[in-house]
């Protein structure tokens, strides 16, 4: 993948246009040029990234107020999966769970 090929940013064109445009921000997390760069993960590796959220984050994850977070799953219509709870969330884990270890790893 070359750094300054367009087609490495039509992802964030999507995301422009969702701005813009009621129809496009309702379905822009199924749009092929978004998922190729963001929303594309596996449910065995959103796995992984629960696993490792619980090892590394466990203490700021009690803190977290998930029900905020799980916002997330209603916008833009993501493809949302079923993970495995093996950390004890104080709430329901977003269904775009691997989302949140990028999140926790600001």
């Amino acid at each position: 993948m070359k750094r300054n090929d367009p087609q490495n940013y039509k992802h964030v064109e999507i995301c422009k246009l969702a701005l813009e445009d009621a129809e496009s921000f309702n379905n822009f997390k199924r749009n092929p040029n978004f998922t190729k760069i963001l929303e594309h993960t596996t449910v065995n590796f959103g796995n992984v990234y629960i696993d490792l959220m619980g090892n590394e984050y466990n203490d700021i994850i009690q803190k977290l107020n998930w029900g905020k977070l799980k916002e997330n799953d209603n916008m833009g219509n993501p493809k949302i999966h079923e993970y495995y709870d093996n950390i004890n969330y104080p709430d329901e884990i977003p269904k775009t769970g691997p989302f949140n270890k990028l999140i926790l790893q600001r």
